[in-house]
């Protein structure tokens, strides 16, 4: 590819209008779940994010419509995340105004112990401890931090879960605490 931001265009353009690739993509992303016109959105994104990469010195790629498409997929993935992590803060938000006081305390305490535990991780194995927790697959684990494969996402959150097993084994108030709490 030549640099000049009018081959740039020229490219995106051609991309933008290939009836293959579009259906393609749309098509995939339908199937997991996306909206038609969220996957319209998702498709130029796409398509922006394929034309980045091309100028990266290493860059090379043997199948450019399953590349975009996976690309896309994995901005699909990310927004399907992002809501459910947001669903589930809002949930929790309504289960601790639910119930008598003493009940909402109770739940506040359970997730300033928690928060105070995850914070004691880096912020990788948070990441990857807080998807696992919410049934993120492992291949939507590896596909959003970037990892080459699931067994990648599977190590990385046995590595994780061992580092909070041993933070909580050096403190035993800590687990004293959690203990007392369940």
């Amino acid at each position: 590819m030549q640099s000049s931001i009018e081959s740039r265009n020229q490219v995106i353009k051609e991309l933008n209008i290939d009836y293959d690739l579009r259906r393609l993509f749309l098509g995939t992303l339908i199937k997991k779940g996306c909206s038609e016109t969220n996957a319209k959105d998702l498709y130029i994104d796409a398509i922006l994010n394929f034309v980045k990469m091309c100028y990266k010195p290493d860059f090379a790629v043997s199948n450019v419509p399953n590349y975009i498409v996976g690309i896309g997929r994995n901005l699909f993935f990310k927004t399907v995340t992002k809501k459910k992590q947001t669903t589930q803060l809002e949930e929790d938000i309504s289960m601790a105004d639910e119930g008598t006081p003493e009940i909402a305390l109770i739940r506040q305490e359970r997730k300033d112990a928690l928060r105070q535990l995850l914070s004691k991780l880096d912020d990788t194995c948070r990441e990857v401890l807080l998807l696992w927790s919410q049934k993120v697959k492992m291949r939507g684990i590896a596909q959003q931090m970037k990892y080459k494969s699931e067994g990648m996402a599977r190590k990385k959150k046995h590595q994780c879960l061992q580092r909070l097993y041993k933070i909580v084994a050096e403190n035993p108030k800590m687990k004293d605490d959690l203990r007392s709490m369940l």
